[in-house]
């Protein structure tokens, strides 16, 4: 096999194990095993055969590939009850770390991988929300392994579309609306930017998932203060300010209208007192034990997966409503800190010298405040989008001589702003590519 057929095979091998993780999962669980296995195929040829210089991801794909033997070795733990559960816990753990190693070993253009990611995810919710709100009944038939309870709040029926639940939703339209505010790199387009943060907000909205809120707002925050000259941030500050003082002024009015969404106004009255919240000290703790009386080995594929309780009726098993102690559960104490460095390790490589698009903040916060409070990875298929989104933006740039962007990493500060974003994305989307391009 030549160096050119190589590069251009995982090419595409990367794409179809995206846009298959997406069309399939609506599907059930054989056509999503079916999207599993071209992704493990497209991770696979990344770990045998990409070829990098670049510490940073060759430590990366070595965490990553470790946590997947792990992973594939928790199969046969004797806790699990079949082969089947099995498999179904390695896909709700696995898939998620598959994503960032096709991420950090794309070899074809990186931005457009990154766009591919987005638009899959854009699509996603979009259709999702046209779903929810014209055809009800093809939402409902949809088959899904989470409860009624997950499926409403406060009596109101949440969105789920073509996804497996409401987390999916919101996370997703988290991600949209902070990926809008990133510099107009990867999407130049402003109306379609505006398009998604508008999509994003009514996935949000219709989804009533709280911890979407609180990422949504802490989010923002940050991808406002990582994006933008300081003379933006000056004026964002002002901006801030003004609307703080504005939300005192009116304070009781806002409260009083805020209450008429749902998610909002149950977290205004109950705050950590919520018993959905509460439950989640049980299950922390929980997890904590099963990691003291089982810490090397764990419980097995899937012991700590949101749904698949029903499997587990003689084995150990809990719902572990934190992404960290998911792992450390399933595979003990040595998967928990690999899976745990290799998030501390992408979050240092998306910065803005690696990562001029912002994308990778935008997915990583998205993933942190949703994993601290929930399973993130297995939100498929959004998670894996995420993921290879994180794996794309923590690669190095290709021009290491070339000035540095801006710490903003913002095309729009310049007076030249359509050049400079040509410029940007020209440098992050030549990666050298030793064997070839696609």
């Amino acid at each position: 096999m030549t160096a050119m057929s190589v590069s251009g095979t995982t090419w595409r091998l990367g794409a179809a194990a995206v846009v298959l993780s997406f069309a399939l999962d609506p599907l059930g669980n054989v056509p999503s095993a079916a999207a599993l296995a071209v992704v493990a195929i497209a991770s696979l040829q990344v770990f045998l055969l990409k070829r990098v210089d670049d510490t940073t991801s060759v430590v990366l794909l070595a965490l990553a590939a470790i946590i997947v033997v792990i992973a594939t070795l928790e199969i046969f733990h004797p806790n699990v009850p079949n082969l089947t559960v099995g498999l179904l816990g390695f896909r709700k753990s696995a898939t998620f770390v598959l994503g960032i190693a096709i991420g950090l070993g794309w070899r074809g253009s990186r931005m457009h991988a990154l766009r591919l990611a987005w638009w899959c995810m854009f699509a996603a919710a979009s259709v999702s929300l046209v779903i929810h709100l014209m055809f009800p009944s093809i939402e409902q038939a949809i088959p899904r392994s989470a409860d009624k309870y997950t499926a409403s709040l406060g009596g109101m029926e949440r969105m789920q579309g073509l996804m497996a639940g409401p987390f999916h939703v919101s996370m997703v339209g988290v991600f949209l609306v902070l990926s809008a505010l990133a510099p107009g790199v990867v999407i130049r387009s402003r109306w379609v930017r505006v398009t998604a943060a508008v999509i994003g907000l009514s996935c949000v909205y219709f989804a009533q998932v709280r911890t979407g809120l609180v990422a949504l707002a802490v989010g923002a925050v940050v991808m406002m203060l990582v994006t933008g000259s300081a003379r933006r941030w000056a004026n964002r500050l002002i901006l801030l300010t003004a609307v703080g003082i504005l939300c005192v002024v009116y304070l009781n009015s806002l409260t009083e209208y805020a209450r008429q969404f749902t998610a909002l106004r149950l977290l205004l009255d109950a705050g950590i007192d919520d018993t959905r919240f509460t439950r989640r000290f049980t299950t922390w703790s929980t997890s904590l034990e099963m990691i003291d009386r089982s810490p090397f080995f764990g419980f097995g594929s899937g012991s700590a997966g949101d749904t698949l309780g029903q499997y587990f009726t003689t084995g150990d098993r809990v719902t572990s409503h934190n992404t960290f102690l998911k792992y450390a559960v399933e595979g003990g104490i040595f998967q928990g800190l690999l899976f745990t460095s290799l998030c501390i390790g992408l979050a240092l490589a998306v910065r803005a010298r690696r990562d001029p698009t912002r994308f990778g903040v935008a997915a990583g916060m998205t993933l942190l405040i949703f994993g601290l409070v929930g399973a993130a990875p297995e939100a498929l298929p959004i998670s894996l989008g995420l993921a290879v989104t994180m794996g794309l933006c923590a690669q190095l740039t290709a021009d290491r001589t070339a000035p540095a962007v801006a710490e903003s990493g913002d095309a729009t500060v310049r007076e030249n702003r359509g050049q400079e974003t040509a410029d940007i994305g020209g440098r992050f989307r030549d990666s050298p590519q030793p064997h070839g391009g696609t």
